[in-house]
C-alpha cells in the first residue's frame, strides 16, 4: 500500500519534530552558560561566521519552524482557492514535512557547535536542500490550483491546463537541481559548489516561468 501524506498527517508530524527540537534546545541550554557565544552562520567552506549568545542560538531553528508551522496551517484556511490545497493534501503536506526537517538539520549544526562538536555543514547543509527540492519536485505535479503554494505566476493563476502542465515541468526541473546541489554539496564544496548551487537554482527559478509564458501564449494563438 502506497503512503500519502495528508493535512492532518503533515501538521501532527511537524509539530512533533519541533517539539523534538524545543525539548534538544533546553538540554542543549543547560549545558552551556547563556553568554557563550555559538556559530550560527557558515561560509561555503564551512568556516565559522556569525555568532550568537547561546541563549539565543539554540532557540533560534524552534523559532523558526514554529511560525512555519502556523503558517503552512493558516494558508489551507486563506486561500480563496483552499478546496484546491485540500486536494493536494499528500503534496502540501510533503513540502511542509520537508521543509520543517531541514530546519531540523539547521537546528542540530547549531546545537552541535554549542556543544563543541560541530558537524560539517559544509556537506550536511546542501545534502539536506538538495534532498528538499528533489522531494518537492516529485510532488510538484500534484499541486491543484491555488494563490499560495507552487509555481504561482501570471498565466499559471489565470488557466488551470498552464498550471498542470508547468508543475509538471517545473517539478523535473526541481528534481535535477537538487541532485546537482545534492552532488555538488558531497563531492566539491567551496565556490564550486556555490557556482552549481547558484546555476540550479537560477535554472529552477527561470525555466517554469518562461515555460507557463509560453504555454499560455501557445493556447491562444
Amino acid at each position: 500500500m502506497t503512503f500519502r501524506m495528508t493535512f492532518r498527517t503533515a501538521a501532527v508530524t511537524t509539530a512533533l519534530i519541533i517539539l523534538a527540537m524545543l525539548a534538544a534546545a533546553i538540554w542543549v541550554s543547560g549545558q552551556v552558560p547563556a553568554d557563550q557565544m555559538v556559530t550560527t552562520q557558515w561560509d561555503q567552506h564551512g568556516n565559522p561566521g556569525r555568532e550568537t549568545p547561546a541563549s539565543v542560538a539554540v532557540f533560534l531553528m524552534v523559532g523558526a519552524a514554529a511560525f512555519a508551522w502556523i503558517v503552512c496551517w493558516l494558508v489551507p484556511r486563506i486561500d480563496p482557492r483552499r478546496e484546491n490545497i485540500a486536494r493536494s493534501g499528500h503534496a502540501y503536506g510533503t513540502i511542509w514535512v520537508g521543509v520543517t526537517l531541514v530546519m531540523a538539520v539547521g537546528h542540530a549544526a547549531i546545537l552541535s557547535a554549542t556543544l563543541g562538536s560541530p558537524l560539517p555543514v559544509e556537506r550536511i547543509i546542501p545534502a539536506s536542500v538538495g534532498l528538499l527540492f528533489m522531494a518537492i519536485g516529485n510532488v510538484m505535479g500534484k499541486l491543484r490550483p491555488n494563490f499560495m503554494a507552487g509555481i504561482r505566476t501570471p498565466w499559471t493563476l489565470s488557466d488551470d491546463h498552464v498550471w498542470d502542465k508547468t508543475h509538471r515541468f517545473g517539478g523535473k526541473v526541481m528534481v535535477a537541481a537538487g541532485f546537482a546541489i545534492l552532488t555538488a554539496g558531497l563531492m566539491t564544496g567551496g565556490d564550486t559548489f556555490v557556482a552549481i548551487m547558484l546555476t540550479a537554482i537560477t535554472g529552477m527559478v527561470t525555466l517554469p516561468v518562461a515555460y507557463s509564458y509560453l504555454l499560455w501564449r501557445r493556447r491562444r494563438t
